[in-house]
């Protein structure tokens, strides 16, 4: 069975985390939750997360994707984690999922060169950070070979099938597609 580790940090965006969660489990992914620095994460709108987890205590598993939801605060939370950073990069390295919606793909992502050369999207008006290297789509989610990124909150299911699809492959994913939205 794959993991994944979602990573939530104070202040992230409910829809980005819990829409990717469910869409994964219901894909039979194993998902495990991380608080950036406790157990409990409350997100922008005060919705308090108890998660499986910190994540100092899962440096050292084994994971085949990392997923990155946004929100300001929490996107800037994560990319001040030196934790946050080493993960990401180690998993890219390995040819693991690296998925980042919103503001995560031009806040943490573009500086650590992940989307160099890479198609990727994000909120918005952020793709300024990305470097000239990385092209911008205006779509609700991209993947490009190990790298998967989402546009907003309202891209948060299609970026959690994608997220799914390049855990899997496209049949699978089209099939718990069809499941929610029947």
């Amino acid at each position: 069975m794959k993991k994944v580790l979602v990573i939530l940090a104070q202040g992230f965006e409910e829809i980005e985390a819990v829409a990717p969660i469910d869409i994964l489990r219901r894909g039979n992914i194993e998902v495990i939750v991380a608080g950036l620095d406790n157990i409990n994460i409350a997100s922008a709108r005060n919705l308090t997360v108890h998660c499986s987890d910190v994540l100092s205590n899962c440096m050292n598993d084994h994971f085949d994707a990392v997923v990155l939801p946004g929100g300001g605060k929490g996107t800037e939370h994560l990319s001040k984690s030196k934790e946050v950073l080493w993960l990401v990069k180690k998993l890219f390295n390995e040819g693991k999922v690296v998925a980042a919606i919103c503001a995560s793909p031009a806040v943490i992502l573009a500086p650590l060169d992940i989307l160099d050369g890479k198609k990727a999207t994000c909120y918005p008006g952020m793709q300024e950070s990305f470097h000239k290297t990385t092209t911008y789509l205006d779509t609700h989610s991209v993947i490009d070979g190990n790298i998967v990124t989402g546009r907003a909150a309202g891209s948060s299911v299609e970026f959690g099938l994608s997220v799914l699809e390049a855990l899997t492959d496209k049949s699978h994913a089209d099939r718990v597609r069809a499941s929610i939205f029947a």
